[in-house]
Parts: structure tokens; sequence; C-alpha cells
């Protein structure tokens, strides 16, 4: 009886006061508490865990991101979890939460500091492994990450979480190697590799690497003696193929080298006698007409007269008493031929036309 009245007393206080912080405090609770773990700094994939905490229970909790809700809790205290899987460069920025009431009016409290989360977009390590020589069942395993991080730690581990060991880089190198020995021919066990780098004061692990077996990951055989001379056989084409290919190439643009060069001397030669031809009868016809026109000129030049047969000029009666005709036969003198060859006289002037009547029987 006494511990229902003392039950009964503290809630009765518990609503009092937060009617009276409702009523005096301006409609609002008291500002949540926000927390994140491992930190606010992750990489690509990692998770992160956010615990917000109110002053009353039975509240609904909100998760924000800038002013995006992300999720809402109906925890049975005071106080709920928000768990983020698998982290992306995008999921970064400020986080904060609030909680109200899941019942009555809608009065929300202020709201909890801000929390910047940041998201590294980190590569995975490259892992390869090799056997130790002369020694059975010895192995190394060589973990490598990219050169523009700052390494601080790798890890090793069997499986896929089950961390093995860890070693330190030397100074401005990128890679590890962690050595396995007693390995028997029957184990067969995963190995990855990780790295940790430094940002705002928290180490941040990488993505695990790709996994290797010893014994389902052979290791390339190196050739032997017996097998040299095969290899040698299968690799000497690639080296000759590759220089046929050069020569073949060289023999083709010399051949077209060579073909424009024969067509081009054949258009010059063509062109050459064409002209020479078109030249030739040019000369030719130039020759022949000076030549009839010399002919003329000395024909016309050594004719000192001609003959014709004119009109009919009379017609005669003969004894008989029939009629016949009587036509004219002149010649006409060349006088600037004679004139020319100075036969002609000079003294006295010439008639230019003697007339010679002939009887054409």
């Amino acid at each position: 009886m006494p511990s229902a009245f003392v039950t009964c007393l503290i809630f009765s206080c518990y609503f009092l006061d937060m009617w009276n912080w409702v009523s005096f405090g301006q409609g609002s609770y008291p500002k949540a508490t926000l927390e994140v773990s491992p930190g606010n700094v992750t990489a690509r994939g990692g998770n992160l865990t956010f615990r917000c905490v109110g002053l009353y229970p039975s509240m609904q909790f909100i998760l924000y991101r800038g002013s995006d809700v992300l999720k809402t809790l109906d925890p049975p205290g005071s106080e709920a979890t928000f768990l983020l899987t698998d982290l992306q460069p995008a999921d970064k920025g400020a986080y904060t939460c609030r909680y109200l009431p899941r019942t009555g009016p809608t009065i929300y409290s202020d709201a909890s500091d801000i929390i910047q989360i940041k998201v590294l977009d980190l590569a995975k390590p490259c892992i390869s492994w090799a056997a130790v020589k002369g020694v059975k069942g010895d192995y190394k395993i060589n973990c490598s990450a990219p050169e523009d991080q700052k390494v601080k730690s790798f890890f090793l581990y069997e499986g896929s979480v089950t961390q093995k060991t860890d070693r330190k880089p030397p100074p401005k190198e990128h890679q590890v190697t962690f050595p396995i020995s007693g390995v028997s021919d029957s184990t067969s066990m995963e190995y990855r590799c990780s790295y940790q780098v430094k940002e705002s004061g928290r180490l941040v692990a990488s993505p695990l690497s790709d996994p290797v077996d010893f014994r389902k990951d052979e290791e390339p055989k190196k050739p032997d003696k017996s097998d040299k001379k095969d290899d040698e056989e299968q690799n000497k084409p690639d080296e000759p193929a590759k220089n046929n290919y050069i020569s073949l190439t060289t023999i083709i643009i010399s051949v077209v080298c060579s073909v424009l060069l024969v067509i081009a001397l054949i258009a010059v030669i063509i062109v050459y006698i064409k002209h020479k031809t078109n030249k030739a009868g040019s000369d030719s016809q130039k020759s022949s007409l000076s030549k009839g026109a010399e002919e003329i000129e000395r024909a016309a030049e050594t004719m000192y007269a001609s003959v014709g047969r004119g009109e009919q000029r009379d017609t005669a009666i003969t004894t008989e008493g029939a009629c016949q005709e009587e036509y004219l036969t002149y010649a006409v003198i060349n006088k600037d031929a004679l004139k020319k060859h100075k036969w002609a006289p000079s003294s006295e002037p010439a008639e230019a036309t003697v007339y010679a009547s002939v009887n054409v029987q």
C-alpha cells in the first residue's frame, strides 16, 4: 500500500511538472540530447548509432538530417536509439533530434545540438599473396592502400571479421606484408585486409579487401625447363606477327606511292605528246598555207596573159548561103607582171588589152 502511494505520487509530480513546462515554457519541451557512436566520421559503407535522450518517457522521437525526417521511434523509456547502416558520401550533413507526446497536442521539444557527420569515400585495399620459397606452409600476404591516403595502420582478418593482426607501414609507404606460417594442406581459410586513416582526430577504417585463399587460389606455377621451350615457341609468333604487320603496312604504302608516281609520269608524257602533236600540226598547217600563198603569188606574177572565149560577135554568110556564127577569142596581158620583170617597154605606154579575131570552125 505505501509503495502504490509513492508510485502514484511520483507520476502525479511528473505530469504536473510536464504540464507546468508546457504551460509556462513557451509551448515546447526541454531540448533533447543527441549522441553518435563510434564517432562523427565513418567510411563509405560504415554504420553509425544515434542516441536521442529526452526528459520524459512515452514520447515519440524523431531523427533529422538537415530539415528532412530520417526516422521516428516510439520507445518505452525516455530515449531512442537510431541505427544507420551502409552510409554513403551523400549521407553526410547536420543531424539533430526532437521528441513530442504520442497523443494530445502536437508540442515539440527544442532540437538537440547539431552533429556534423562525415562519410569518407575510402577505396578497398589491394591484397595478394605468395608462398615462401623453401618453407612449406609459410606464406606472405601483401596489403596496399591508395597512394593519396595517409595510412596509419593495416589490419589482417581471418575469415570476414576476425582480426588476426595489425601492422603500421614504414614512413611514406602505402603497403605492408603479413607473414603467415604453419598452414597445413587441409587448411582452407580466407584472408582479408583493411587500413585506417585519421580524420578529424578519429581513426576511420576502410572497407575490407577481396578475400584470398591459399588452397582455392593457387599461386601461378613457374615454368620449368621442359615447358620453357614450349612457352618460347608459343610466344615467338607474337613478335614476328607484329613485325609482319609493320612490314605489310610498309609494303602497301610503298606500292601505293609507286602507282601514284607512275600515273603522274604517264600523265606528264601524254600532255607532252599532245602538246608536240598540236605544235607540229600547227606548224605543218602554217607551212602549207605559206607555200600555197607563195605558189599563188608566184603564179600570179608569172602569168603574163590569159586567153578566153568571148560572146558571139558577128554572123557570116558562106558561099553555100548558110549562116555561120563567129566567135571572138581574146587575150588579156598582165601589165604588172611585165613591168616587174622589166619585159614591157617603159617609154611608151602599152595598151592594156589586145584583141585578136580568130575564126573558130
